[in-house]
């Protein structure tokens, strides 16, 4: 049928064109383009089709090439085998099954492992499974190495007790600090926890776990009782439980009668309800309906929480933990006269100031003075905070004071002798200048040292009775 257009398109023109194929116009195209033949100088007719009935991508009208063009593609651009021409079929894998990301159906490479590196009995290059046992079937390859490349003696292949990365078996370097910076008490070098929480529990921007802030309000100024600074709540009643008007929830007052001047129980101020409990709501005994006085605590002498007065559980310990170990070895190095109960210097604080002691102590050994002169410094910032503490000092008021400033309320109060004192003066002047100027001088670093040492450990021994 295609033959057939074209005979009829070539006698028709014949009376147009001359025996050499030049149309009257002088061109071998008419007016509209076209040869005697009827195509375009392309080789195209006017339905857009060549000599062989392809349109100018190559596709046939009449399905004699099947509809694929004459790079072999079809219209969605696959080939007779079913491959595009990125060589992958429609479900995306190539002529050994596989996907542009190198992966057959099962999930697997070409060297057979999976993305996470696992063959499919489950283990690495190395022979190790996800649980770190080896096809051999103990935690080390045959050559004694485990899936960190760490003998049981705990060297590294390379010789070493560090990894090319140059963390041990452990997960810790030579610094004591793992590949994240952190040591083994779980603390960065400015003393914040994975969590980003310092001891006591702020983070930088000096919030705490629950949300507070270093003065106890959140971000919408309720403290943890859920009270701003007016001392109200969102409900508008203050921690009382009275509202401005001075009644509660419940429409009492702070006596605890209502408008009609009567209580919740039916009892006016002089009397004691059916239950036994006064207007306050305390019985004869001073014990309120939960059975705790006015100080909120039991006729055990415990508060709701298990604690004293003194501040101890019935275990006999403190809200705070403890550093029993490290005190431990301190006082037998330090202190002649030593107790067998150390209990009451087991707390973070003591441990502190110990520990900036030994630290000075060892590098004075190394002769890194200025190091040693800066742990003396923070060792003496931190004895001073704690003699104000035992003086009655508020922590608020403790944090608002400079070292030089704290140092004066000490003299000033006398809590340590003049001697003293001033040694702590002088650990602040000779620290700066070893923290700020690099400067630090052996002798005047090791008699300073040996004199805070004594210090302390005079401290301890009259604070504890060691």
């Amino acid at each position: 049928m295609i033959w057939v257009g074209i005979l009829k398109r070539i006698f028709g023109n014949f009376i147009l064109y001359d025996e050499k194929g030049f149309h009257r116009n002088v061109t071998i195209y008419d007016n509209s383009g076209y040869d005697k033949v009827g195509f375009d100088k392309d080789g195209y007719d006017k339905f857009g089709l060549d000599s062989a009935g392809n349109d100018r991508k190559g596709y046939s009208h009449e399905g004699s090439r099947d509809e694929y063009d004459r790079e072999g593609y079809d219209r969605e651009g696959y080939n007779v085998g079913g491959f595009n021409r990125a060589g992958h079929n429609k479900k995306g894998y190539d002529i050994n099954g596989y996907s542009k990301h190198g992966f057959n159906k099962y999930q697997f490479n070409k060297e057979g492992y999976n993305s996470k590196g696992y063959d499919v009995k489950g283990f690495n290059k190395n022979g190790f499974n996800e649980k770190t046992r080896h096809l051999n079937g103990t935690w080390y390859d045959d050559e004694g190495y485990n899936i960190g490349g760490f003998n049981k003696s705990s060297i590294h292949m390379n010789g070493t007790y560090f990894n090319e990365d140059g963390i041990g078996l452990d997960g810790y370097n030579l610094h004591g600090l793992d590949k994240n910076e952190y040591n083994r008490g779980g603390l960065d070098k400015d003393g914040y926890d994975r969590e980003g929480y310092d001891r006591f529990e702020f983070n930088k921007k000096g919030i705490d776990r629950d949300g507070y802030n270093k003065n106890g309000y959140d971000k919408n100024e309720y403290d943890r009782d859920g009270y701003d600074k007016g001392g109200y709540n969102s409900n508008g009643y203050s921690k009382d439980g009275f509202n401005s008007l001075g009644y509660d929830k419940k429409g009492f007052d702070k006596n605890g009668f209502d408008k009609n001047r009567y209580n919740c129980n039916g009892c006016d101020k002089n009397g004691f309800n059916k239950l036994g409990y006064d207007t306050c709501g305390f019985d004869s005994n001073g014990f309120d309906i939960r059975g705790l006085d006015k100080e909120g605590f039991n006729k055990d002498g415990y508060s709701m929480r298990g604690f004293d007065r003194a501040g101890f559980d019935m275990q006999g310990y403190s809200i705070n933990g403890g550093y029993k170990k490290f005190i431990d070895s301190y006082i037998k190095k330090n202190i002649v006269s030593m107790s067998q109960d150390n209990s009451k210097l087991y707390r973070h604080e003591i441990k502190e100031i110990m520990l900036n002691i030994e630290r000075a102590e060892k590098s004075a050994l190394i002769r890194d003075y200025i190091a040693a002169i800066s742990h003396l410094r923070r060792a003496g910032e931190l004895f001073t905070v704690e003699l104000l503490r035992d003086n009655g000092k508020e922590e608020r008021e403790i944090s608002q004071l400079n070292q030089f400033e704290k140092i004066g309320i000490i003299k000033q109060g006398n809590y340590i002798t003049v001697i003293a004192s001033e040694t702590l003066d002088r650990l602040r002047r000779d620290g700066n200048s070893g923290v700020h100027q690099g400067k630090a001088d052996k002798i005047v670093t090791n008699r300073l040292l040996g004199d805070m040492k004594k210090i302390v450990n005079n401290w301890i021994e009259v604070k504890y009775a060691i």
